[in-house]
């Protein structure tokens, strides 16, 4: 299997982003989320994810409102 072609970070400018699918922790208001199997390319400088596929963009958009959700005391 050949490695992917470099891809820079656009937030940071970390040359050599990683495309892999990976779990995702994110920390907010105190408390930490798990967002299982983020596919993408990751920077390991910054954190930055930059999605492949529609299926972990809405899954990690999904986790993000049920975090806020149960933050506001609404779940």
């Amino acid at each position: 299997m050949s490695k992917a072609k470099p891809h820079p970070c656009l937030n940071c400018g970390q040359p050599d982003m990683s495309l892999e699918e990976k779990d995702v922790t994110l920390a907010l208001g105190g408390r930490t989320f798990v967002v299982p199997k983020v596919k993408g390319w990751h920077c390991p400088a910054c954190g930055e994810i930059e999605f492949v596929g529609n299926g972990s963009a809405e899954c990690y958009s999904t986790a993000l409102d049920a975090m806020s959700a149960s933050l506001d005391g609404r779940q």
